[in-house]
């Protein structure tokens, strides 16, 4: 039970999303990342459009933001996702490896 618990709960993190601090615009122009639901959620249609245009104004910028978005993208699974992925996945092999000896010994005492 506490094993199931605590796969779940390693699970629901994985899945869930992050917020992450809103910080202001200007602090992090290099960070920036058009493409980011995070990033273009902050800014006005008009801001978004403008960003958008300015990308697609120029093949070179648009290769750079589908870079950085497929850097990012794998940064946060790297970093953020997959350490608790793969900390579910141990818990629950673990616990069912628990639950099968208990389940074989306690078969195998009352015969």
């Amino acid at each position: 039970m506490i094993t199931a618990l605590l796969t779940l709960i390693t699970s629901i993190i994985v899945i869930a999303p992050i917020s992450l601090k809103k910080r202001k615009q200007d602090t992090i122009k290099d960070q920036q990342n058009t493409l980011f639901f995070g990033h273009f959620t902050t800014l006005s249609f008009h801001e978004f459009e403008a960003e958008m245009l300015d990308i697609m104004d120029d093949a070179e910028k648009v290769k750079r933001t589908m870079i950085k978005d497929v850097y990012q993208i794998g940064k946060v699974l790297s970093d953020r996702k997959y350490p608790y992925l793969k900390a579910s996945s141990l818990i629950f092999i673990l616990g069912l490896i628990t639950s099968l000896t208990s389940f074989a010994l306690e078969y195998f005492a009352s015969k």
